[in-house]
């Protein structure tokens, strides 16, 4: 599943059926869809600021990815240390 990340959606191999956000992924089967869940279209394309939350080497070398990524790093001695 995805929340969202930059080019283009082919790009990156987003297969369409994981085009949602990431609570659907993480409800289970055995429990209710949660209607607020906003559903991307196929359309969607994700842009360089976005965070792609799913496996594989394409999310993990997006843009977006790489920027939060980096983000952690940057903070986490300031983080550790509080």
């Amino acid at each position: 599943s995805f929340i969202a990340g930059t080019a283009n959606a082919q790009e990156l191999s987003i297969p369409s059926s994981t085009n949602h956000h990431v609570s659907a992924a993480v409800r289970g089967p055995q429990q209710p869809r949660d209607e607020s869940v906003t559903v991307l279209p196929p359309s969607f394309v994700p842009g360089r600021w976005d965070v792609i939350c799913q496996r594989g080497k394409e999310c993990f070398d997006h843009v977006g990815n790489r920027r939060f990524r980096m983000c952690i790093d940057r903070h986490l001695n300031e983080y550790m240390t509080a």
